[in-house]
């Protein structure tokens, strides 16, 4: 296996006993942590503005990328409170 396949699967694998914090472009990784345990921070939403170049991206990115991480996780952390109106309009 791949270093970052290798690493991602013991990451995961450690995330049972822990709490979890899942920042940056990952947020998919939340969907493999216990819920209960894993927090999500979501600086912004510039992937939504800028990859959408067909609307078969658009909707694969929301819902793997937004909307199913953030139905799983216990707690939602936002960096401002622009991100957190981005987030609550295309999370629901």
């Amino acid at each position: 296996m791949p270093a970052r396949v290798s690493d991602f699967a013991s990451v995961i694998l450690k995330s049972r006993k822990q709490v979890n914090h899942v920042i940056g472009d990952f947020n998919y990784a939340a969907l493999m942590m216990p819920a209960s345990s894993t927090i999500l921070t979501i600086h912004d939403l510039y992937r939504l503005y800028v990859h959408n170049s067909s609307p078969f991206k658009l909707f694969l990115f929301k819902w793997l990328w937004l909307r199913f991480p953030v139905s799983k996780v216990s707690v939602i952390t936002a960096v401002s409170q622009f991100s957190k109106n981005e987030i609550l309009k295309y999370a629901n």
